[in-house]
């Protein structure tokens, strides 16, 4: 595995998506110990939601804990908040050039 700029154990999230500007809250979420907890627990259970926020949220703090200080990718948990009617309202179509959370 190459490494370009990151030479720590701690993982990073993709920088070049159109929504990389919540990454920081997602790694101050990931290093908030309760909340990480909490959202690893509830992804290993078996949840009946489709797009539980929750379970994406633990989906994206495994794979941080896992990465080694790789990059990791936070698409699907975007894609997640998109769909749910509080995100929706952040959500432009790519039409319009704003492509975020497509």
């Amino acid at each position: 595995m190459q490494r370009y700029y990151n030479k720590t154990r701690y993982a990073g999230l993709e920088n070049h998506i159109p929504n990389s500007y919540a990454n920081s809250l997602l790694q101050l979420m990931h290093h908030t110990p309760l909340l990480r907890n909490m959202a690893l627990q509830h992804a290993a259970t078996a949840c009946a939601g489709d797009l539980c926020l929750l379970c994406e949220l633990g989906f994206v703090f495994d794979m941080l804990q896992k990465a080694e200080g790789s990059t990791c990718q936070a698409t699907n948990m975007f894609k997640a908040l998109g769909a749910t009617p509080q995100g929706s309202c952040l959500y432009y179509s790519r039409k319009n050039g704003l492509g975020w959370l497509t």
